[in-house]
């Protein structure tokens, strides 16, 4: 059985579907599968994920977060954000703009270390792009890439709940 639900192409055995019949959304989810573990990989090494990267992100681009705003931007459970914001905080990464306690709403801000690890991961994205879009020149990636940004938000306005 084969890695790839197209047309049955193996990741790598050189064998490429046919553009006219091969639906998007699988191609997506098999590229996004090995985007994610190749990410995940390259964060490992600095004891990260991509779960730990996107709250950085998320608090580096809007300080002072609540823990529920964050979670639910991130579209997790508050209880699995907190999980991630206490490990963040122990690494430094994160810290709690007002003090923890109970009724108070604890604003959040990414320290400089980890604005460093976003940008950190932000390279280790960057060349996985490298690798991922070899042989095509600038013009062909600023299309695919504003293409998928425009699926992105079809994605997003078409799915909400």
């Amino acid at each position: 059985m084969s890695d790839d639900p197209v047309q049955g192409a193996a990741p790598g055995d050189g064998r490429t579907p046919d553009p006219a019949s091969a639906p998007v959304a699988m191609l997506l989810a098999g590229l996004g599968r090995l985007a994610r573990s190749a990410l995940d990989g390259a964060l490992a090494r600095d004891g990260l994920s991509l779960r730990h990267i996107g709250a950085i992100g998320h608090l580096a681009a809007r300080p002072g977060l609540s823990l529920t705003e964050l979670a639910r931007r991130a579209d997790v459970s508050a209880p699995s954000m907190l999980a991630t914001v206490r490990r963040l905080e122990e690494a430094g990464l994160v810290h709690r703009v007002t003090p923890p306690g109970r009724g108070r709403t604890a604003r959040l801000e990414a320290t400089d270390a980890g604005r460093s690890a976003l940008a950190a991961a932000r390279r280790h994205a960057a060349a996985l792009d490298d690798r991922l879009l070899a042989g095509l020149g600038q013009d062909d990636r600023s299309t695919l890439t504003a293409l998928l940004l425009r699926a992105a938000a079809n994605a997003r306005d078409e799915m909400r709940p």
